[in-house]
């Protein structure tokens, strides 16, 4: 994917001249937006990821995404992400 796709329900944190968007109904992915290229990536993550989630609070602090609250998005049986 080349874009963050549907991403009702996420969080989105400023970190220097970008934009990071987490969770929501785009699962447990973390998105990049470079605001002065606009362009999408999806952003390596180090670490355990958060089950998915939506309707959650994050804020970029000292080179991370810290996450809290929220309802954990369960995906239908059978269907992974």
């Amino acid at each position: 994917p080349t874009a963050a796709g549907k991403v009702d329900a996420v969080t989105c944190c400023v970190h220097g001249d970008s934009l990071l968007v987490y969770g929501g109904y785009a699962h447990d992915r973390v998105w990049h937006l470079d605001v002065p290229s606009a362009t999408w990536t999806e952003q390596l993550t180090r670490g355990a990821v958060p089950p998915a989630r939506v309707h959650h609070a994050a804020v970029a602090y000292n080179g991370f995404m810290i996450v809290t609250g929220g309802e954990l998005l369960t995906p239908p049986p059978g269907q992974g992400h």
